[in-house]
């Protein structure tokens, strides 16, 4: 695609067509408002222009939609619709870069997703959006769809707000992955507000960055507002996380409300997670109201169970949370590594099951030998959760071979497990950690003749007031 820069003294427009598709025109007074429609070509030269109308356009697979030349103070206006081409690659599709820059506009952006959600992780996906060294601007209005990956990567930018954007990926509910919002890297004094994001994993994600605000957002169907997974060799600005102010956001149909997890792996451990304030949220139907893990595993992709940690984790305040949950908090910490939380005006509803007999007479089998062989090298799965039931009964259940924890028993009330048989005999010299009950902020739980024989406690109390645990029969492993 060529570039004409006309430089008449009135109104000239003139229209230059490559390929018999691509066409970029250019029309104004001074010859700086540019117009880009058609078929976009790499090497496409925006510096001498102003005012950049995006759209409708179409960016071949494997191109890179460049707005990096953009002169300082230029306007970019998106209209109509862009579509952009699938190919297995890295990305990004679109990426910015200058100072004082306003992006607007009523246009869409679509991605494509579809091909690459198909495909899942057996292809590289390109990122969406690069936000880089962005300086005292605004982006705003416009609409991404179906983003392959992840939709904004914002990093090194200072003074910048995004306002006003939807992000919609929605048709790749239950397909999608890694279809984060915003992702944060080494910026500051960046402000997300008023957005709608509509994805499969972070609504925000903090790597690194200082003095952030996140207000008045709307995040549907995805992970959440996070920080991290944060950890690496040394502690500096790429490993820091410091004064995240997330206010007057609602959190809809998502695995956590708030998040921090940083990462155990041996000499990538390092960090600081400090001055952050969460004011005044609400969540509907979100599973984990907040959830702060100190055992992330990159190699794994997941909690590995071992909080050592040794990224600090200060000055965090939860000021006014509510709305409704499965379970309020999910927290697993290294504790030498927090300091000065504050938790205040936390009014959160969890569904409960009350009055619930569970009564059976036949064996779940967990077939805990395949997961036992493996050891550690890979996550083994709790086997049966207890989350919220109240006033309830549990019993004549025998559980086999299990992989992991027998019972994970977690902010339930009035409660009774009796007469249940936890058989995990075959591991024997092989299986770890097959605890019979572990119990976590319950309250008045009763567990009495049972018989457990395993190989870890029979009753691991981590946290909980009034239990009773009585007439269980221990015949070989269970350890007290």
């Amino acid at each position: 695609m060529n570039l004409f820069v006309l430089s008449f003294a009135t109104l000239a427009s003139f229209v230059a067509i490559a390929n018999g598709a691509s066409m970029i025109r250019q029309e104004a007074e001074t010859g700086d408002s540019c117009n880009l429609t058609g078929t976009y070509q790499v090497g496409t030269d925006i510096s001498s222009c102003s005012k950049i109308t995006v759209g409708p356009l179409t960016v071949p697979a494997g191109v890179t939609l460049d707005l990096n030349r953009a002169k300082n103070g230029a306007t970019i206006n998106f209209v109509g619709v862009t579509t952009f081409g699938t190919k297995s690659w890295p990305g990004p599709l679109v990426t910015l870069s200058g100072n004082s820059l306003k992006v607007m506009g009523t246009g869409t952006l679509d991605g494509q997703g579809l091909w690459y959600w198909k495909q899942g992780t057996s292809i590289v996906r390109p990122v969406f959006f690069n936000v880089q060294s962005v300086i005292g601007s605004t982006i705003s209005g416009f609409t991404i769809k179906n983003s392959p990956y992840r939709t904004f990567s914002i990093f090194t930018s200072q003074h910048t707000t995004l306002s006003g954007l939807t992000l919609d990926s929605t048709a790749g509910n239950g397909l999608a992955k890694n279809t984060d919002g915003f992702d944060m890297s080494l910026n500051e004094h960046v402000t997300i507000t008023g957005n709608h994001i509509y994805n499969q994993d972070d609504c925000l994600a903090m790597q690194s960055s200082i003095n952030t605000t996140f207000s008045g957002n709307t995040c549907s169907g995805g992970h959440g507002i996070s920080i991290g997974s944060l950890g690496g060799k040394v502690v500096d600005e790429t490993t820091t996380v410091s004064g995240l102010y997330a206010e007057g956001n609602i959190i809809i149909n998502s695995d956590n409300g708030l998040r921090i997890k940083t990462v155990t792996d041996t000499g990538m451990d390092n960090g600081v997670v400090t001055n952050v304030k969460y004011i005044k949220n609400v969540l509907k139907n979100v599973r984990n109201a907040i959830a702060i893990h100190a055992d992330y595993s990159r190699p794994l992709g997941a909690y590995n169970g071992i909080a050592d940690s040794l990224v600090t984790i200060s000055d965090v305040t939860v000021d006014g949370l509510t709305g409704s949950v499965g379970q309020k908090y999910d927290i697993v910490l290294n504790p030498r590594v927090v300091s000065k939380w504050t938790f205040s005006n936390i009014k959160l509803s969890a569904p409960e099951a009350s009055l619930y007999v569970f009564v059976a007479s036949g064996v779940i089998e967990g077939q805990g030998s395949w997961d036992w062989k493996q050891g550690r090298s890979i996550i083994c799965p709790d086997f049966f959760c207890l989350h919220n039931v109240i006033s309830s009964t549990v019993s004549d259940i025998t559980i086999k071979n299990m992989p992991f924890h027998t019972f994970s028993v977690v902010t339930c009330k009035d409660t009774t497990l009796t007469a249940l048989a936890i058989d995990a005999r075959a591991g024997y010299g092989i299986a770890k950690n097959t605890a019979g009950f572990g119990l976590t902020m319950n309250d008045h739980v009763t567990i009495y003749k049972n018989t457990i024989n395993n190989q870890d406690d029979c009753l691991a109390m981590q946290s909980s007031t009034n239990t009773i645990h009585l007439d269980y029969y221990d015949q070989q492993g269970c350890r007290q």
